[in-house]
């Protein structure tokens, strides 16, 4: 039985940059344990106590090996010309560009591109081939012209360049389509550096953006408009075959006091942490219908097990990760959404000082 190696730094190694350290791909590889029974591939070593847990959860003696054939779990690095194609922000602003859906986005691959630009708001610049959240610059409205060259000038050392409006986000979501043509729909919790912290499905039934906490927050006439307009991206992208599965990443921001939605802020053709949270919950969910993946800073001085035991008991919660990783992993489960809002309070008072 090959291996599976948990590429997390998929993006670096497809547009070929460097690679990341070893501690990116060990904060997320050990999710595989949980979700498949092939030994994972890494150099890192897992104490027998952590193997011990998994097995008790999953029902099966995970396997950690450094050596063999193994097959890339987070992205596929096969086809890379086409892969590039799926996942570079390029191809999705070129997408929003062409449909008129915003006409203050800008793909910029020299200073002489800035020239319809108006500077009257923020703007972000973007770099389209990191990961998510990575080498984002915002360029403020009160900065002076000649900051703000500057700073676009010394991004475009690195290649073409994305610059769009810097709204004022709200809410964060993404719809997974799946190779079968499934398709769900989560709401994702990200920081102000738009770093991703964790997933909710409100409903795991019918994982659909009406079961967003938001949803009756926007006007009906906006969802209409955006369900047609994801069919749009589904049927653009739909030219090549979806063979891995892929993320249509939307966010809802506030303009003029009127909540709108971002149809399209990017396209992730991977796994992501959001397909990870739904396949963890219909695993070991069993009649919960509510679920919520969260990531916690790793805090040396406090054992997070010890804190959540009496939850981790009455299997409310489960603790993916092995305790000596960037961030703690915690899958929280309640039978719905009343009883989801519950426990995420109760958690967050009980982690408050993690």
């Amino acid at each position: 039985m090959s291996s599976v190696r948990v590429n997390a730094d998929y993006e670096m190694e497809l547009f070929g940059q460097s690679r990341a350290p070893a501690i990116v791909n060990q904060s997320l590889e050990f999710l595989a344990f949980f979700l498949t029974e092939k030994p994972v591939f890494t150099k890192k070593v897992y104490s027998p106590e952590y193997l011990d847990y998994v097995e008790s959860i999953s029902g099966h003696r995970p396997q950690a090996v450094s050596a063999g054939e193994f097959e890339n779990y987070w992205g596929a690095l096969k086809n890379l010309e086409l892969e590039r194609w799926w996942n570079s922000k390029i191809t999705t602003t070129e997408f929003v560009i062409n449909q008129g859906w915003c006409h203050q986005t800008f793909i910029l691959k020299d200073l002489s591109d800035v020239q319809e630009v108006k500077w009257e708001r923020d703007y972000l610049l973007k770099d389209p081939f990191g990961m998510s959240g990575q080498r984002f610059r915002i360029l403020y409205q009160y900065m002076g012209l000649k900051d703000k060259m500057i700073l676009i000038e010394n991004a475009l050392k690195n290649g073409p360049i994305i610059m769009e409006p810097f709204l004022d986000r709200k809410f964060d979501f993404s719809q997974y389509v799946f190779p079968t043509e499934q398709r769900i729909s989560y709401e994702n919790i990200v920081d102000k550096n738009f770093q991703y912290k964790g997933s909710l499905f409100n409903d795991l039934a019918l994982p659909n953006y009406k079961s967003f906490s938001f949803f009756n927050l926007i006007h009906e006439r906006e969802w209409e408009i955006f369900e047609h307009q994801v069919q749009e991206i589904v049927n653009f992208f739909s030219k090549y075959k979806n063979e891995l599965g892929y993320s249509i990443d939307s966010f809802i921001f506030e303009e003029d006091d009127i909540l709108k939605i971002r149809p399209l802020s990017e396209v992730n053709y991977r796994r992501t942490m959001g397909r990870i949270a739904y396949e963890l919950a219909l695993r070991y969910g069993e009649i919960h219908n509510w679920s919520m993946l969260t990531l916690v800073k790793n805090n040396p001085k406090i054992n997070l097990r010890k804190k959540l035991e009496s939850y981790l008991e009455n299997n409310h919660l489960i603790l993916l990760s092995p305790g000596d990783t960037r961030f703690e992993i915690i899958l929280l489960l309640a039978e719905d959404k009343s009883e989801g809002k519950k426990l995420m309070t109760t958690i967050n008072e009980l982690l408050s000082n993690c």
